[in-house]
């Protein structure tokens, strides 16, 4: 965008009280790109009328050539005679801070250097602000020159605006009075807005004299006519914007979805979209601090599953391992294998563990594992409600969801008392693996001791092996020691054990170990 300012014009009537200037790009006058007044005070001691301020042409592009011309308002007459003006394409000015050259300017300047390029027919000029050079079109745009633009600028179907850096606003267009006027950007403060509007003399007729009745708002003014009838107008109005910074961003984003990222130095750069799928993410190394990456994918499918690096680092599925396992490292690799404990062969690992409270029967279904072949029973704490009922255990092959409470155990036991007494009995229940012949319901003596399982899956019988404290209930002299034997006489793999009573409920706990070879 390109910006003529025309200052000290004069008349010598005395009754002149504004000037108008415009700019058409046709020597015929008949395109009117551009048009603006400023007021007329009277100089007696010259004995002329001076213009008072500037008058802005704007919105012109850059290279091309203007055709001027400028009349007087004069009181109760209207528009004066037109003075025109020659082509200011190849018009020298004459201020003290401009330069000129053949091509665009280089090197550094001082603030508001102005310098003209005169390698082309007309002089496209450059203007050295916040440390670059910006050329004319640049100012409007943000593209000019080596800098960027330092204003703001845009246009609608209300009219033209541009913004400085300090925030002030200039506003200007044509408009059909009387109405009301909508300022094509709005101000941010009613304080401090002068309005101006001037006849576009239509060439023939009496003049109108526009004026703006009532104060005006941040969005616009409403333009009268004196005298009635209605008429075209040129319309300028300053005042108070958003102060911007030395320079008004710049959007470098080309395509839908990019991001606007600080890239140094309050520079702003684009990131472009990422692919598919893929997560803004904080990068040290990355040009903008920032990067596209495509997240974890997750590798996993089964409950249990882990995820471990592979090669490279890259995610990979370790599935989940099988009971009584542990992960370890196997050749430089994680892999789930039969604990040794850190002890080496006979270390326990825990695989269930239930505790009761006045129950009949305990169920333990998640024990088994391909594994082990060796198994602890713990019993610890249980105590009977009733005297003389007897603690026993049955076993599954289908999962605990039956036990076998047929005729297929046989067991023995030796005792020795606290009394002295010894002896062993043997199986006379059949149905179940009895430990003990007939506890104690006082709460002093409760059943503690364990017991191994060898061989679950073999074909072979099932052999439980076990020591055991209790008392007998006949026996007042105090604790009774049982060791045992038992089997299930089955070549059916069994895969849950319950513990069980045969009269009244009990209250305790039992852990099932695997023994680690």
């Amino acid at each position: 965008m390109g910006v003529i300012t025309v200052t000290g014009l004069s008349a010598k009537d005395s009754r002149t009280t504004s000037f108008i200037v415009e700019a058409y790009s046709d020597s015929g006058y008949t395109t009117l790109v551009d048009a603006g007044t400023a007021p007329a005070v009277w100089d007696s001691a010259n004995g002329i009328s001076k213009m008072l301020g500037v008058i802005r042409l704007r919105n012109l592009t850059t290279g091309s050539t203007y055709y001027l011309r400028s009349a007087s308002i004069i009181q109760n007459y209207g528009v004066g005679d037109w003075r025109t003006y020659s082509s200011l394409a190849g018009a020298d000015p004459s201020v003290s801070n401009i330069t000129f050259g053949s091509g665009p300017p280089s090197g550094s300047g001082n603030e508001t250097d102005i310098y003209f390029d005169t390698s082309s027919t007309s002089y496209v000029l450059y203007i050295y602000h916040t440390g670059a050079w910006h050329n004319v079109t640049g100012f409007g745009t943000g593209t000019g020159g080596s800098g960027g633009g330092i204003f703001s600028s845009g246009s609608n179907a209300n009219g033209n605006w541009v913004q400085d850096p300090s925030g002030r606003l200039h506003q200007w267009g044509t408009f059909s009075a009387p109405g009301d006027l909508t300022f094509p950007t709005p101000f941010s403060s009613p304080t401090g807005i002068v309005v101006s509007a001037t006849e576009i003399y239509p060439g023939s007729g009496s003049s109108n004299y526009p004026n703006i009745t009532g104060s005006p708002t941040t969005t616009g003014c409403h333009i009268g006519v004196s005298g009635g009838g209605s008429t075209s107008v040129t319309w300028m109005a300053d005042g108070p914007g958003v102060a911007t910074s030395a320079s008004v961003l710049v959007d470098p984003t080309t395509t839908k979805g990019d991001l606007i990222v600080q890239a140094g130095s309050s520079t702003l750069a684009r990131l472009g979209i990422g692919a598919d799928g893929q997560v803004l993410t904080a990068k040290s190394s990355a040009t903008l601090g920032v990067d596209w990456e495509t997240p974890l994918a997750n590798p996993m499918t089964t409950a249990g599953d882990l995820i471990v690096g592979g090669s490279g680092g890259t995610p990979t599925r370790l599935a989940k391992g099988a009971d009584g396992t542990v992960l370890t490292m196997v050749s430089g690799a994680e892999a789930w294998a039969t604990p040794s404990g850190g002890g080496g062969s006979g270390s326990l690992v825990l695989l269930e563990s239930h505790a009761g409270s006045a129950v009949s029967h305990l169920d333990f279904t998640s024990w088994y594992s391909s594994s082990y072949d060796e198994y602890e029973i713990h019993l610890i704490g249980v105590a009977l409600s009733t005297s003389g009922a007897i603690l026993g255990i049955r076993v599954s092959t289908n999962g605990g969801a039956s036990y076998d409470s047929g005729p297929n155990y046989q067991w023995c036991f030796s005792f020795c008392v606290a009394s002295g007494g010894s002896g062993g009995f043997t199986a006379s229940d059949k149905t179940r693996i009895c430990l003990g012949s007939g506890g104690d319901a006082s709460g002093n003596y409760p059943v503690s001791g364990k017991l191994t399982l060898y061989a679950p899956a073999a074909s072979a019988y099932k052999a439980f092996v076990g020591q055991l404290n209790s008392k007998n209930a006949s026996d007042p002299a105090g604790p009774t020691l049982l060791n045992g034997a038992g089997t299930y006489q089955s070549s059916t793999a069994i895969n849950a054990l319950q513990l069980q009573i045969n009269s009244g409920t009990f209250t305790g706990t039992m852990r099932i170990y695997g023994v680690a070879h």
